[in-house]
């Protein structure tokens, strides 16, 4: 007997037996769901039926907007309830013998509270097994349909695609030929673990070369098998994707027929290691294989004709779909511009010479750019404008707005309605709202009177009245709005304001209720605020420079000689937004020589206990402190010799000889962090930073802690979400106030990839995680009061040295008593 071959006989069994088991992948609720070809996802369809268009600065304007956006609103709520009524599922998971079918649970959609990672499949149903089964997603929704009672409504009214049928049946033969390639290799691994047994007590070569061939037949159909699935759920679910997404349809292939290993952390790629091995493999057998045919000008000029005809069928496919006649590039380049697409740019190749660059002058086109745009037609027209400028009260940057033309008709149609309907409908709208309409026009003012405009007034609509005074400050340039007075003032040096320090008397206005009330600002640093005018003025600049100042006006370096902290701010508006960057940054001593109480005097200040460098308002909810102290954790120690080494032990480590000073800190300490309750950003990182001061060592490690905010459109401190929200301020939505969910409003960039790549063409490499990921809200039973009792505890127990043996019970029985009274005040009792 020959033992040796039990094991293709234990192999065989496995093959078998998974073979099985991914065959019959769906055949009951649950079973093996993973192991799907492709995912129908139809929980989203017909969401994109309906777009919400952005409101816009004119009061009618935007109060018709409003309506209509409410309107669509209610509208995508019915849809999705209506959608469910039909009995259409969430997913539909095409298996190679049935299909499943179920729903998202606890929702098909993430939100700020809901993540990818909490979302199941809940399977309700599955099919019959078939042998030859091709998934056809049509007739699989018209099946349901007409299940659940809704069979005069066909899959087309939902604007199926018919692309989706045309790609799914080309794919059928595929489908087909994978299923017999899977029995083949069914059969074969049953004849495989018939010979493999049989191998077991013969021992001649026959058996073992019956048992080989069989065994890489069973492999190659296997593997032709599980290919084809592959290739059937990638094409499958790119054409769904690809004609679905109008509709609200999307599929996910499977990835467990050929599993790709990916290989992580093999190359840091915010650090590259040119030294290790996975990077010398890859540039020898770059090198072995490359070929220089590629960069031939032969091979050059094939790649530019292909490329030609790529861009042209590209073109070609857009206007055919947006329905307009697509123009070649001769139609619009004129003389000596050859190569020129439609959108005026002209394309160049890799290799071309430096005189392509060029094109030959046009002195028409010369003679044209020297004209007068939007200013003298004529020297005529020169010559009255100079006279113009004699005149002492005449002011060449003021540039009324023309008034719109308005048009009888539509005038007559609001006419034509009756006094009470129009009051009737400004009562559905907020006070601000309610304003707007009335001024929009002089009919609208005589059918719903003054009311509106007196409800202003009332002292619970003072922020609705503020929302409506913002709109004019395009209209006062030398006048800045006052919220605490809700009224204009007229500024003390337009365009001549420059941000001091805070203990210089530099009022922007002079306001006369300045000592009964406070004027909106935000902590910036322990010993900076920031005052809501200056926000309100680097926006206004849009308008003109005699409105606000320029938000690059606004940077400023300082240093706190007290803790040894050095700052650097930097603004930029953005999409109608101020947009903040602190950078704050200590030199720190090595890890080894950190204690905690060391720890809380670098990053705390002892006097109001909170951090020295720039934080929001909820910093301490989330784990900003935690990560501060991890990136203090990684700094190195300095080198020590082996003869050093050798002093304190009979042993030696290279690594302390010879440290890295390049600080790239863990996973967790790594990435930036986004404050799920406002719209702040963090990056704590550990920098080599030059040191003029100390000729011994010039350069030492510093922690570098960078924030990133939006600081709102300038509209409100009360009501603008972003302000607001990053400074406590909450406002009851009745009264003009706004929830700010921060992850739902990062869209495609973050406030911080944004604000690099203006400045710098670059964004921050790491990734961005939550700063909170918990979401507990401990506010002063958080960092705060424990770090604060720690700190003085330490001190108390300092001083009584002698009874340091009972100091740790005795310390922690009052930090328990301590966060059970809310932390407000210390025992009085004495160390025992």
């Amino acid at each position: 007997m020959r033992f040796s071959a039990i094991i293709p006989v234990l192999l065989s069994a496995a093959a078998l037996i998974l073979s099985f088991l991914c065959l019959f992948a769906g055949s009951k609720k649950g079973f093996m769901e993973g192991y799907a070809v492709v995912t129908l996802n139809t929980s989203q369809i017909g969401r994109s039926l309906f777009n919400t268009s952005e409101s816009s600065d004119n009061p009618l304007v935007s109060f018709v907007d409003n309506i209509t956006n409410s309107i669509e609103s209610e509208l995508q709520d019915t849809l999705n309830s209506f959608a469910q009524d039909l009995g259409l599922h969430d997913f539909y998971s095409a298996h190679l013998l049935d299909f499943c079918e179920g729903y998202f649970l606890p929702g098909p959609v993430t939100n700020a509270t809901l993540e990818k990672s909490e979302i199941s499949k809940n399977v309700t149903s599955c099919s019959n097994r078939t042998g030859m089964y091709h998934f056809d997603p049509r007739q699989t929704l018209q099946k349901e349909l007409k299940a659940s009672g809704h069979s005069e409504i066909n899959v087309t009214d939902l604007d199926w695609p018919s692309e989706i049928d045309d790609g799914l049946h080309k794919l059928k033969v595929a489908s087909n030929a994978m299923f017999v390639l899977y029995c083949i290799a069914i059969a074969l691994m049953g004849v495989a673990l018939f010979t493999a047994l049989i191998g077991i007590f013969f021992e001649g070569r026959l058996a073992a070369f019956v048992n080989i061939v069989v065994d890489w037949l069973a492999f190659l159909a296997i593997g032709i098998a599980s290919a084809i699935a592959t290739a059937i759920a990638v094409k499958a679910a790119h054409v769904i994707n690809h004609y679905g997404n109008d509709i609200g349809v999307s599929a996910s292939k499977g990835n467990k027929f050929l599993p790709r290993k990916r290989f992580r952390n093999t190359m840091d790629w915010n650090a590259p290691d040119l030294n290790a091995w996975p990077t010398r493999l890859v540039l020898r057998v770059s090198k072995a294989l490359r070929s220089n045919k590629q960069f031939t000008q032969a091979s050059i000029d094939r790649n530019n004709v292909r490329a030609a005809e790529r861009r042209a069928k590209q073109r070609e496919e857009h206007a055919r779909k947006h329905r307009y006649n697509a123009r070649n590039s001769e139609d619009t380049a004129g003389a000596h511009q050859q190569d020129v697409n439609e959108r005026g740019e002209r394309d160049y190749s890799l290799f071309s010479q430096a005189e392509t660059l060029v094109d030959n002058h046009d002195h028409t086109d010369m003679l044209h750019r020297l004209a007068h745009h939007d200013s003298f037609d004529s020297l005529v027209d020169e010559v009255g404008f100079k006279d113009k400028l004699r005149d002492p009260y005449f002011d060449s940057n003021a540039h009324p707005n023309a008034l719109r033309p308005v048009s009888d008709k539509h005038e007559q149609m609001v006419k034509s309605l009756p006094d009470e309907l129009w009051k009737h409908i400004a009562e559905y709208l907020n006070p601000a709202d309610a304003a707007c309409l009335a001024v929009s026009s002089k009919t609208l003012a005589e059918k719903l009177g003054s009311a509106p405009i007196e409800a202003l007034n009332d002292p619970l609509n003072k922020h609705f009245k503020l929302s409506v005074l913002h709109f004019m400050n395009e209209d006062l340039p030398r006048h800045l709005l006052c919220f605490p007075c809700a009224k204009y003032h007229l500024r003390k040096h337009p365009g001549k304001e420059t941000m001091k320090i805070d203990y210089v008397n530099n009022p922007l206005f002079l306001c006369p209720s300045a000592k009964t009330s406070v004027l909106p600002r935000m902590r910036l640093t322990p010993d900076r605020q920031l005052p809501y005018g200056w926000v309100q003025l680097a926006l206004r600049a849009r308008y003109s420079a005699a409105h606000g100042v320029d938000p690059e006006t606004l940077s400023r370096r300082w240093r706190n000689a007290e803790s040894g902290w050095n700052y650097r701010t930097r603004y930029m508006a953005h999409d109608g937004r101020l947009l903040m960057r602190v950078v704050s940054q200590r030199h720190v001593p090595p890890a080894r020589m950190l204690t905690k109480t060391v720890e809380r005097h670098i990053l705390y200040e002892m006097q109001e206990f909170t951090p020295y460098f720039s934080v929001c308002s909820h910093w301490r909810d989330g784990e900003l402190m935690n990560l501060c102290k991890c990136a203090l954790s990684h700094v190195p120690s300095p080198p020590e010799s082996y003869l050093q080494q050798l002093k304190k032990a009979p042993t030696i480590d290279r690594a302390l000889a010879h440290p890295n000073f390049i600080v790239r800190g863990c996973d967790w300490c790594r990435p930036a962090r986004r404050c799920p309750d406002c719209a702040t950003e963090y990056l704590v990182e550990i920098q080599m930073v030059e040191d003029k001061k100390d000729p011994a060592t010039p350069f030492k490690h510093s922690i570098v802690v960078t924030r990133w905010s939006d600081l709102g459109d300038g509209s409100s401190p009360y009501t603008s979400p972003e302000w607001a929200a990053m400074n406590g301020v909450h406002v009851p939505e009745h009264e003009g106030g706004h929830e700010y969910a921060s992850f739902s409003h990062i869209g495609r960039r973050a406030v911080s990839g944004i604000f690099e790549s203006s400045l710098s063409g670059s964004i921050p490499g790491q990734r961005m995680l939550s700063l909170n990921p918990k979401n507990e809200k401990l506010g002063e039973e958080g960092t705060l009061v424990l770090e604060r009792h720690i700190e003085l505890w330490d001190s108390r127990g300092a001083l009584a040295g002698q009874h340091a043996v009972d100091a740790k019970i005795v310390l922690w029985v009052r930090i328990s008593v301590a966060i059970v009274g809310h932390g407000r005040k210390l025992l009085n009792a004495q160390p025992i």
